[in-house]
């Protein structure tokens, strides 16, 4: 397929094809803007951005912006009066005043009215109160009055409780004026099946909260010291605890492991006799096993680095001492070394390897046993 084919399935026609390399050919050359570099100008000229040259040069000048001030200081000045205003959000009347604009239309609304957004809650009649909402300490009027204080603060229950009247109303904490106003709230929604949730709110917890708040609050200084190496010393304790129980899930495994490898086969054709004779022999040598197995290769304490994949590599990598290893069996490991003169260049046998790795391996199981015998005692 030829190129003249690809361009009558694209739908290029010779004409068109012309037209666009005459216009990109007649392109005249722009010139450098005054402010712009040279190296600057040939980087985004003469590239593969030269269509997005123009994004690159500001549209005004600094003469522009000069020329747009001193436009500015000729327009004619527009007049300001200092008008009185009413607030729609307002229902007294009260008026105040403010600098307007002589040209502002009269009858338009206060500009900050729409953010004026009142909190409309549901209310109650005579009967309905009479029929759910009595209470000792409450009356109609004195309900009546703390939903007014609600819905004129919109729920700022710190200016509703500075404003309660208490003199005429009765004398109420804000825990209490909150839950009355929650109870009443959540059975007139629930009664008139009213879009919202139900909000749930406990006084006597809301006390307790505020009362330990105000005692957290009102510490002295050594209170504080004490508290904190009271909670340092916990942390230290419940620290032990776990090693502790660690350790003894530990030594209980090697245990478990020991009498594992200890008790014998089951062959179907044991006597009573044998039975008992191997619980006395169990009982007897409980610690001749234990000494006996628990270097045993059974037990995994210290794996050092396997290399399984093909290809060469040096056999002293094998004795090389894993990297989780703490500083505690290392130095435990250093100090058997040091005990029966082993030198530390050893040559890299096979026999030699599995050896020495496995006297470093019982070093760490017997560190690791009389930490768990300690911490068990």
């Amino acid at each position: 397929m030829g190129s003249k084919d690809v361009k009558d399935i694209v739908g290029l026609a010779k004409d068109d094809i012309a037209k666009s390399k005459s216009i990109r050919l007649n392109r005249p050359p722009m010139k450098r803007p005054t402010g712009m570099s040279r190296e600057v100008f040939n980087l985004i000229a003469h590239g593969p951005n030269e269509e997005n040259l123009f994004t690159a040069i500001p549209t005004k000048k600094l003469e522009d912006k000069h020329q747009m001030k001193k436009m500015i200081l000729f327009r004619k000045v527009r007049k300001w009066k200092w008008k009185e205003f009413e607030n729609e959000g307002r229902a007294d009347g009260f008026k105040l005043s403010h600098w307007e604009r002589e040209d502002r239309n009269p009858a338009e609304p206060y500009i900050f009215a729409r953010m004026n957004k009142r909190l409309n809650l549901p209310r109650f009649s005579q009967e309905e109160y009479e029929r759910h909402f009595q209470a000792e300490k409450w009356t109609h009027e004195s309900t009546e009055y703390l939903f007014d204080l609600c819905e004129r603060f919109d729920l700022r229950w710190a200016i509703i409780s500075s404003r309660f009247e208490r003199e005429k109303y009765g004398d109420f904490s804000m825990e209490d004026l909150k839950e009355r106003f929650y109870r009443i709230y959540n059975i007139l929604k629930r009664d008139r099946c009213l879009e919202g949730p139900i909000y749930s709110f406990d006084a006597e917890n809301e006390r307790k909260r505020k009362q330990q708040l105000e005692m957290l609050w009102s510490r002295t200084e050594d209170e504080i010291k004490e508290e904190e190496l009271l909670r340092a010393q916990m942390r230290r304790i419940e620290s032990r605890r776990k090693e502790r129980e660690k350790r003894t899930q530990d030594l209980q495994r090697l245990i478990n492991v020991v009498e594992r490898s200890a008790s014998p086969e089951p062959n179907g054709s044991t006597s009573g006799s044998q039975v008992r004779s191997s619980r006395r022999a169990q009982k007897q040598q409980k610690t001749q096993l234990m000494s006996a197995h628990l270097f045993s290769n059974d037990v995994p304490n210290l794996r050092f680095a396997e290399f399984k994949s093909a290809g060469p590599h040096l056999r002293s990598q094998e004795m090389k001492i894993p990297s989780n290893v703490g500083q505690k069996k290392l130095k435990a490991i250093e100090a058997a070394i040091e005990k029966y003169q082993i030198p530390l260049a050893l040559p890299a046998y096979e026999e030699t390897v599995r050896l020495f790795n496995d006297l470093r391996a019982r070093v760490v199981l017997a560190q690791e046993l009389r930490n768990a015998l300690q911490g068990t005692q």
